[in-house]
């Protein structure tokens, strides 16, 4: 669905997670954030990871740049990482090494991150300028002139026209837009090959969220990276996103192309995600909204997290995980309702339709995009 702006992508994978599992101790007891999670991301490719706040989207990027603090303990899992620069190109698996060796080695110079506050990421005290070749010299062994020649080109590759001027001033004195620019120079400073985008747009308004996400789109294609796009917009998702993982409770509960998402969703959750995308073009007096709220994971869950919002739940999903069902090569749900004897039951009517005009408006979208 987003050819037009990141291009074909290799198929090999570049990062493969395998049944990761993420847990943070607090007062309450252990929160249990990540729950056998797989996927795996191409070369050259986008992936978007979709899902409501704290169903575990960002604490899977978090695990995968090092960054899941103290409090964080790792269950189970790999991450294996498939460095393209390396000479026998074996798999990294990201959660052996040291924590001191993952940030010096791998993260911030093979992978970066995009966070969603720029100003949580830009020290207010230093001048941007200083902040680009701070993160230059930390990676590359390049001397003081050449790293600000490096950081001048940065800015104009990200869009800042007054380039020397902008190196001069500090992170108040810009917009939002500009920050995140910022944000996203310091992220190539040492040409990474992923790039892990957390809700980069949400604090930007909608012109210069589309402008951000075409600079990101460009960056992509000229540099060939890889990117993780972790979002709840499902616009954003239909711009940028060639595979799209769901996740709920911890868990990834429907993976597939952009197009298997948008036009043949089957999981009850993945359907009333899209259903909930607000439309000015609706012609209903309805606007869906998902009933309950997601389950707390402190507390053991049984059977499909889920259950207790679906209003399609069968009773063996309150007693039983589903297990993952293979639809296509390119498309695996978790759902009861994939097994052979699950009665086949129709969308609700409100629903339906919501998906129809989303379906709609993703292909004029699409189109746009092509021409």
């Amino acid at each position: 669905m987003s050819d037009a702006l990141t291009g074909s992508s290799d198929s090999q994978p570049i990062l493969s997670v395998s049944n990761l599992a993420v847990s943070f101790r607090t007062a309450r007891g252990l929160l249990r954030a990540v729950r056998g999670v797989d996927f795996e991301l191409k070369r050259g490719s986008t992936l978007a990871i979709v899902g409501e706040s704290g169903s575990g989207k960002s604490a899977t990027a978090r695990t995968i740049m090092g960054l899941g603090g103290s409090q964080q303990q790792i269950d189970s899992g790999h991450i294996y990482f498939h460095n393209t620069d390396a000479a026998d190109d074996q798999p990294i698996d990201l959660l052996t090494l040291s924590r001191k060796k993952l940030i010096s080695d791998i993260c911030g110079q093979k992978i970066a991150m995009i966070f969603q506050d720029p100003m949580s990421t830009l020290n207010p005290t230093m001048s941007i300028g200083r902040q680009i070749v701070e993160a230059i010299r930390k990676h590359q062994r390049l001397n003081r002139k050449a790293s600000r020649e490096l950081a001048l080109q940065l800015l104009e590759e990200v869009g800042i026209r007054q380039a020397a001027h902008t190196y001069k001033q500090y992170p108040h004195q810009l917009s939002g837009g500009m920050r995140q620019r910022i944000v996203i120079a310091i992220a190539l400073a040492c040409n990474p090959q992923i790039l892990i985008c957390d809700e980069p747009t949400t604090a930007l308004d909608v012109t210069i969220q589309a402008r951000i996400l075409e600079l990101i789109a460009r960056i992509q294609r000229e540099k060939n990276l890889s990117v993780i796009y972790i979002t709840h917009d499902f616009g954003v998702v239909a711009r940028v996103a060639d595979e799209v993982a769901i996740m709920y409770a911890g868990q990834l509960v429907e993976k597939g192309t952009a197009d298997d998402i948008f036009y043949h969703p089957v999981h009850p959750y993945t359907c009333a995600l899209l259903s909930c995308v607000p439309d000015a073009g609706i012609d209903s007096n309805h606007l869906y909204s998902i009933p309950g709220i997601p389950p707390d994971l402190v507390q053991p869950i049984s059977g499909d997290a889920f259950a207790p919002r679906n209003e399609y739940a069968l009773n063996i999903d309150f007693e039983q995980e589903p297990p993952e069902y293979r639809i296509s090569d390119t498309h695996t749900v978790r759902s009861w309702l994939l097994h052979e004897e699950a009665p086949k039951l129709d969308v609700h009517p409100i629903l339906a339709q919501r998906l129809r005009q989303m379906q709609a408006r993703v292909m004029d979208t699409s189109t746009h995009q092509q021409v």
